[in-house]
């Protein structure tokens, strides 16, 4: 965001929660899950969307009705049986199924039908709001249409979202199931998201509080409430942490704090690859494949 509109912004916020405090929690929560633009920006930004939107032309796209907006899934199952695994790719926040599409390619060429996402607000889907509710509920719908899903593969925020959405912490949508999780690069707590968010709006502890409030409101999920290793823990699925120590964006410690938690949690350091370039790596790609893989030999065993 650009300096002067950030300061722009921060001064319209002070100015309407000096009036009201509680407009200005709902005023800030509502910028809070404002979607950024897609359009790349950046000549390697630019370079992975191309090369993604070629790789999606290959897929068949089905678009699906939430509540609210609509969402775009792209199918890659040519030329395997029906039986074959089952897969979900979710991006991030400010991302998009054409940055995940070499993960997506990737896994179906290991043999697996793969469905990725479009979240709302993102790539091809309607809308410029995202928030956690949102956000299952456009899980839960990939799953409706094209699962059941043998694994999810989540990345960032998708990875928050998926945990989410497999843990039925959202009431008002149904649990998505799920044989196996991949999380990449995903934040474990949801309080470090507001966090990072009211440091760079400047918002005290109490206009955090009230932004978190908001987000209950609208979600029936109190940011507070959501420990992705406790919660996948619990589920008891055989879970793939993937995440760089050099993460400049979801630290590596949100990684760390699934270490020891349950013997089905594996977690994985992809280190040097930092926050975006580790869903495109084709060393990530191959072992979260093997990883799939395994559900299929404990089937048969």
């Amino acid at each position: 965001m650009a300096s002067f509109a950030l300061s722009v912004i921060r001064l319209g916020l002070r100015l309407v929660s000096t009036v009201s405090p509680e407009h200005g929690g709902r005023l800030a929560y509502r910028l809070f899950c404002t979607t950024d633009s897609r359009k790349p920006k950046g000549a390697k930004q630019r370079e992975a969307h191309a090369e993604g939107m070629r790789l999606l032309s290959g897929a068949k796209a089905t678009r699906m009705s939430l509540s609210d907006c609509s969402v775009m899934a792209h199918r890659f199952d040519g030329a395997l049986p029906s039986d074959a695994p089952r897969v979900l790719v979710v991006h991030g926040w400010g991302s998009g199924a054409a940055y995940l599409a070499p993960m997506a390619k990737g896994l179906h060429e290991a043999g697996n039908r793969v469905v990725a996402l479009d979240l709302p607000g993102h790539g091809q889907s309607s809308g410029r709001i995202l928030d956690m509710r949102r956000a299952v509920e456009a899980i839960q719908a990939a799953a409706r249409e094209h699962g059941p899903f043998d694994a999810i593969v989540a990345h960032s925020f998708g990875g928050a979202a998926t945990i989410a959405a497999t843990s039925g912490l959202i009431a008002c949508v149904p649990r998505t199931q799920a044989g196996r999780l991949v999380i990449i690069g995903a934040p474990s707590r949801l309080d470090f998201i507001f966090g990072g968010f009211a440091r760079i709006m400047r918002l005290g502890p109490a206009m955090l509080e009230r932004v978190e409030r908001q987000a209950e409101i609208g979600t029936g999920l109190h940011p507070a409430r959501f420990d992705g290793a406790r919660l996948v823990a619990a589920l008891g699925v055989p879970a793939l942490i993937v995440h760089a120590q050099d993460d400049k964006e979801v630290p590596a410690d949100n990684a760390a704090a699934y270490e020891g938690r349950s013997p089905r949690i594996r977690v994985m350091w992809a280190n040097g690859l930092g926050h975006r370039r580790i869903v495109r790596d084709a060393g990530v790609i191959s072992a979260i494949a093997a990883f799939i893989a395994e559900g299929r030999v404990a089937e048969a065993a």
